[in-house]
């Protein structure tokens, strides 16, 4: 019991003695002068001679009725929000395990898929930072080189000088400058063992590929038209260049 409980208890308990003093000191006289209590005068009640404990006795048992009442009826209450309280509880602590049960199951199932993934992505970056890039083209390669180095690509892996060893070769024509001859001439003279990779921001600007002999060179061609493109299509390149060195048909 708190001090708030304990307090009302007190005062209920003071309440009752002190009714209980005052009307049994006023019953005998209460019982003689019931018939004179109340007297009627010109058609209304008169109060006669109820005394001062009497009339204290009633207004005090009022209260401590009301008192009674009112603990009676908040005892319930609080009982019902405790019981509701504890209800909620345990409806959160039972729905919070079956997720955690959920969740270990979706991860137990995709268990496989995710450590091929880490391993893929794991791959995909060593492949991207042992790449040995060779830039040809336009002779800004700035803007190429930057780009480059911001997907991954190790500086000291990117080269303009075509007769150092690369497995790439980036066909810088990012302005679409490059003639028809000149962008098939790359290709066909390049490293046997790369593979060739077009650059361009320029719409209309496109390689020749149709046109590329012999017919096998025009798989080892790849492109983008975009900087939004470029990291994609040049892992898929090396990728592929990946597959090729396992099926023996490059170096």
């Amino acid at each position: 019991m708190n001090f708030k409980n304990f307090y009302l208890a007190g005062l209920v308990i003071f309440l009752f003695l002190l009714t209980t003093s005052l009307t049994a000191q006023d019953t005998t006289q209460l019982t003689q002068t019931s018939t004179e209590a109340i007297q009627k005068t010109d058609g209304f009640f008169e109060w006669g001679n109820f005394s001062l404990g009497a009339i204290l006795g009633g207004v005090l048992g009022g209260i401590l009725s009301f008192i009674l009442t009112s603990i009676f009826f908040k005892g319930n209450i609080d009982n019902k929000v405790e019981s509701k309280k504890l209800e909620v509880e345990e409806t959160f602590k039972t729905k919070a395990k079956d997720l955690e049960q959920q969740f270990s199951q979706i991860v137990n199932a995709k268990k496989e898929s995710i450590e091929k993934w880490v391993r893929d992505h794991n791959k995909e970056d060593q492949l991207i930072k042992h790449c040995r890039i060779a830039i040809c083209g336009e002779s800004d390669t700035s803007i190429a080189e930057g780009l480059l180095a911001k997907i991954g690509f190790q500086a000291d892996n990117i080269v303009t000088d075509l007769n150092l060893p690369y497995e790439i070769l980036f066909i810088n024509n990012l302005e679409g400058s490059l003639d028809k001859e000149i962008l098939l001439q790359y290709v066909k003279t390049m490293n046997p063992n790369a593979l060739a990779f077009h650059y361009t921001n320029n719409r209309r600007a496109h390689y020749p590929t149709d046109e590329l002999m012999p017919k096998t060179l025009q798989t080892r061609v790849n492109f983008a038209n975009s900087s939004a493109q470029l990291f994609g299509n040049l892992l898929n390149s090396i990728k592929f260049r990946e597959r090729l060195k396992e099926y023996g048909d490059i170096g």
